[in-house]
C-alpha cells in the first residue's frame, strides 16, 4: 500500500492562457511538415501521452519573423541613423577624423538561440566565433556574451556527452562585411540554417540573424 501523493509526483507545465512555444522547422517536401503536424496532435509531446499528458497542436506562423533581407536591411538603415549621430559628436568634439563619413561596409548581428562552441586559430576554445563567409574571415567588432557550460546526455551511449566551454545563449555579435546585402543574404540564410561554431548536429549554436530586438529601441 501506499500513502496517497507518497508514492511519487509529477511535475508538468500547466496550459495556462494559451501556453505557446515557438520554434523554427527545417525540411525539404510539405508532407514532411503534414506528418510532423499529425504526430503532434495524435501522439503529443513530452513523456505519459499515453495518460493524456501532453496533448498539443501545431500551427504554422508567418508573421512571428520578418524575412530575412528585411531584418538586414533594417538593421543597416538603422546603423546609419546611429552613424550619423556618433559623427556629430566627432565633429563637436574636434575629432572630425576619427570615423567615416559613413559606414564602407554591410554590418550584420548573430544572435545566439542556443550556447555556441567557438575555437580560436590556434583551436583553443573561445566566446567570440570567426566566420568565414566567401573567404573573408570575419571577427565581431562587438560582442555581449558570458561563459557557459555545453554538455548533455546521450541515450545512445548511455554516457554523458563531453563538456565544452561555451558562449551562453543570449549572447550577441556584431560583424562588419565587404560584401553587398544581396552577396551576404545566401551565406547569412545558410548560417540561421546550420548553426554556427562545433557540434551543431547536437543543436549548439543556433543563430538568429539581425533579430528583431535591434530594431525595437530607438537611438537617443
Amino acid at each position: 500500500v501506499a500513502q496517497e501523493g507518497a508514492l511519487y509526483r509529477i511535475m508538468g507545465i500547466r496550459p495556462k492562457d494559451g501556453l505557446v512555444f515557438l520554434g523554427r522547422l527545417s525540411f525539404q517536401k510539405e508532407e514532411q511538415l503534414r506528418d510532423l503536424e499529425a504526430a503532434v496532435e495524435h501522439l503529443g509531446v513530452g513523456a505519459l501521452t499515453t495518460r493524456g499528458f501532453g496533448r498539443a497542436r501545431l500551427a504554422v506562423r508567418d508573421d512571428v519573423f520578418p524575412p530575412l533581407s528585411e531584418r538586414l536591411r533594417r538593421f543597416n538603415e538603422q546603423l546609419q541613423t546611429v552613424w550619423r549621430d556618433l559623427l556629430r559628436l566627432c565633429w563637436q568634439a574636434g575629432e572630425a577624423k576619427a570615423i567615416p563619413e559613413r559606414p564602407y561596409h554591410t554590418y550584420f548581428s548573430l544572435d545566439l538561440l542556443s550556447p555556441g562552441i567557438f575555437a580560436d586559430a590556434s583551436g583553443l576554445p573561445s566566446l567570440v566565433p570567426v566566420l568565414e563567409l566567401a573567404g573573408e574571415s570575419l571577427s565581431p567588432v562587438f560582442w555581449a556574451t558570458h561563459r557557459d557550460f555545453a554538455g548533455g546526455w546521450s541515450t545512445a551511449w548511455g554516457l554523458p556527452k563531453p563538456t565544452a566551454l561555451a558562449a551562453a545563449q543570449g549572447s550577441t555579435y556584431v560583424f562588419k562585411s565587404s560584401l553587398g546585402e544581396k552577396e551576404l543574404l545566401p551565406l547569412l540564410e545558410a548560417l540561421e540554417s546550420w548553426g554556427i561554431g562545433e557540434r551543431t548536429d547536437e543543436g549548439f549554436g543556433e543563430v538568429v540573424v539581425c533579430h528583431p530586438l535591434h530594431q525595437e529601441v530607438m537611438p537617443v
